[in-house]
This record gives structure tokens, C-alpha cells and sequence, in this order.
């Protein structure tokens, strides 16, 4: 039986982000993505390699999302915002009660797989150097200060998605929304200073 790779790919990710690494066993990605074990062996050749797989597609799909925000707005710090909001403001409980993939995957694998650890790390700096460009962007169109130091506020981002992420576990949408208010209200603030 032949499968198709980008939907075990995608299915992985899926029942990764929801049970963990640790927690996620062969027989449950057997069932989950409907493979015998000498497919999934075969194609991803254990666990680990298939994790590896699903942690570049997750980042893979941020930068693919944050792309599509920015083709929609030329305006960066908007397509930015609007990227914020697609990933804070899901309207179905399950999207909503999810972690960053990555941090999710550091907090459990810290000391347990380097390897795995590394990875993750990786993809957030791949996610940050996106927030850089995208605020230097912003820069080449005055929204905010020329002398903003955009790497410093793309690891501020990156430390408010991961903030806000948690927060909108135990708030209503309302109140998110007020706090993304405010974190871009300061970033076009810093223009005034």
C-alpha cells in the first residue's frame, strides 16, 4: 500500500502536538497515521527521524503562513499582526489549546534528546530571523523608528506569541485581543521616540 508522505508528515505533527514526543508511541502513530510499522520504518526510518521531519514541517508552515499575511498586506507590520492573530485567535477548541510546537517540544525534551532539542531551537531562531525581517521591512516603511534594533524586537515578539499563546488557553479572545493591541501599539510607538 502506498502512503502519501506529506499527509503522514502532517498527521505526525498532528498527534506530536497534541500527546508529545514521549507520550507518542509506535503503535500510536500506527494508528494515527493508518501505516503498518515496517511503512513507517521504511519511510522515516524510527520515531525520532519522523519527529525531525514534523518539527521542520511545523516551522515550514509559520514561515508559509507568515508569507501569505504579507502577500495579503503590503503593509508589514499589519501581514505581521494579522499572522499573530491567526495563530491567537482560533475560534475551534483544539487549535486553540495548542502550544508553540517548538517550545512544547524544549520544555519536554530538555535533557532527554539533544538532538530533538537542538532542532527545536533552531526553528525558533528560523521563526525570529523571520520577525527581523519582517520588522526591517516595517522599518524601510517608516512604521516604526529607523534606529529600532530589529533583532532585539523580533526576539521580544517571539517571547509575546509564546506569552500569549499561554494566556489564550485561560482567556477569552476579547482579552487577547487587547493585549495584541497594545504589544503593536508599542511597536508603532517606538516611531515617536
Amino acid at each position: 500500500m502506498k502512503y502519501d508522505r506529506d499527509k503522514a508528515i502532517q498527521q505526525a505533527t498532528e498527534l506530536f502536538w497534541e500527546q508529545g514526543y514521549q507520550a507518542t508511541k509506535m503503535r500510536d502513530l500506527q494508528q494515527h497515521l493508518d501505516m503498518r510499522p515496517g511503512s513507517i520504518y521504511a519511510g522515516f526510518g524510527n520515531k525520532e527521524n519522523l519527529f525531525k521531519e514534523v518539527l521542520a514541517y511545523y516551522v515550514a508552515g509559520c514561515l508559509e503562513k507568515m508569507g501569505a499575511c504579507l502577500e495579503k498586506n503590503p503593509d508589514a507590520l499589519t501581514g505581521l499582526r494579522q499572522f499573530f492573530e491567526s495563530e491567537l485567535l482560533a475560534t475551534d477548541a483544539k487549535a486553540k489549546s495548542k502550544l508553540c510546537l517548538l517550545v512544547k517540544t524544549l520544555s519536554e525534551l530538555d535533557g532527554v534528546s539533544e538532538e530533538l532539542a537542538v532542532q527545536a531551537k533552531q526553528g525558533m531562531t528560523t521563526i525570529e530571523t523571520k520577525f527581523a525581517e519582517i520588522l526591517n521591512l516595517a522599518k524601510q516603511q517608516d512604521a516604526i523608528d529607523p534606529q529600532a534594533d530589529c533583532s532585539q524586537f523580533a526576539k521580544w515578539l517571539q517571547m509575546q506569541m509564546i506569552g500569549l499563546r499561554v494566556f489564550a488557553k485561560s482567556h477569552e479572545q476579547v482579552e487577547v485581543q487587547k493585549m495584541l493591541d497594545q504589544i503593536f501599539a508599542h511597536l508603532t510607538q517606538v516611531k515617536k521616540h
